[in-house]
C-alpha cells in the first residue's frame, strides 16, 4: 500500500492535481477579490459584480490551465480556436450554474446584506472547481502535451 501511495505521489497525475490545486486557488481568489472589491467596496449590485468576477476568473484560468496545469500545445490556429471555444464553453456552462445558484438564494433568501453572499459563493464554488477539472481534462486540453 505504501508503495502505491510513493508511486501515485511521482506519478504526472498526482502532480498535475497539485497543479489544478494551485491554479484553482489563484483563479478562486481572482473570483473572491473581485467580487467582493466590486460589491462590497464600489457598491456594485451582488448579481453584476458576480458576472464580471466569474467572467475575468475564466480569462486567468484559461491562460493557467493551458500553460501550467494541463501543459496543452496545439498546433495551428484552428485547434488553438477549438481549445479555447470548448474551455469557453464549459466554463459558461459552469459560470452559469454558479450564477443560477447565487440568483436563487439571493431571490429566495436575500444574500445582499449578509455574509451568506460569501457562505454561498464558497459552496458553489466547490461543485464548479469539480466540474471545471473534469470539463478540462477530458474534452478540452487534448492536445500534445510540452
Amino acid at each position: 500500500m505504501i508503495e502505491k501511495i510513493k508511486a501515485f505521489i511521482k506519478s504526472e497525475k498526482f502532480w498535475k492535481l497539485v497543479r489544478y490545486g494551485v491554479v484553482g486557488v489563484c483563479t478562486t481568489a481572482v473570483n473572491y477579490v473581485l467580487f467582493w472589491l466590486l460589491c462590497y467596496k464600489m457598491d456594485i449590485e451582488l448579481n453584476v459584480a458576480n458576472a464580471v468576477a466569474i467572467v475575468a476568473s475564466i480569462i486567468f484560468a484559461y491562460v493557467t490551465n493551458k500553460l501550467f496545469v494541463f501543459r496543452s500545445h496545439v498546433s495551428g490556429a484552428g485547434a488553438l480556436a477549438r481549445e479555447a471555444v470548448s474551455f469557453f464553453a464549459s466554463r459558461a456552462f459552469t459560470a452559469v450554474l454558479e450564477w443560477a445558484v447565487m440568483f436563487a438564494v439571493d431571490k429566495f433568501v436575500g444574500l445582499e446584506d449578509s455574509l451568506w453572499g460569501m457562505v454561498t459563493k464558497v459552496a458553489i464554488n466547490v461543485v464548479v472547481l469539480i466540474l471545471n477539472f473534469v470539463f478540462s481534462q477530458f474534452f478540452v486540453f487534448k492536445g500534445e502535451k510540452k
